[in-house]
């Protein structure tokens, strides 16, 4: 099976060196969303917005995908503390 590689980008980029061995570029497609989704997902809350990328490179280095989100998130009391709130 080839190995693909997932750089992250999320205002500083992540070169992944180890890989993943996978079927075939659309498996490595898929990897890629599930990845950005999940890192993504405890991005919003603490960020107020934050763009989130994922680039697939193939066993020679190339890239072969890539995936981009951006994720928003408003406050609309102090911070999301609230009133009383010893975070």
């Amino acid at each position: 099976m080839p190995r693909y590689f997932f750089d992250v980008e999320d205002g500083v980029r992540t070169v992944d060196e180890v890989g993943t061995e996978l079927e075939g570029p659309q498996a490595a497609a898929l990897e890629a969303i599930k990845t950005m989704l999940e890192i993504g997902r405890f991005e919003a809350v603490i960020k107020n917005e934050r763009r989130l990328n994922v680039l697939v490179r193939n066993e020679q280095g190339s890239p072969i995908y890539r995936t981009e989100m951006l994720i928003g998130a408003i406050w609309f009391i102090d911070e999301g503390h609230g009133a009383g709130s010893n975070l």
